[in-house]
């Protein structure tokens, strides 16, 4: 059976999204500390610009 292409979109945007979320998550574990690098930092900022995109893309479609 063949989903209905808006639905396979979703799908996949939520799988995203979700793994984005791990993502974030699993950065915020590895810097308890305040000053932690810089090079985290920027994957964790790029990450939330990510996911922001998604759901602003996903809510026009």
């Amino acid at each position: 059976m063949r989903l209905p292409i808006g639905v396979r979109r979703n799908f996949h945007f939520e799988r995203k999204r979700a793994s984005l979320r791990r993502t974030i998550a699993a950065e915020r574990q590895l810097l308890p500390h305040p000053l932690f690098s810089i090079g985290a930092a920027r994957v964790m900022v790029q990450a939330r610009a990510d996911l922001r995109r998604l759901e602003r893309t996903s809510a026009g479609h």
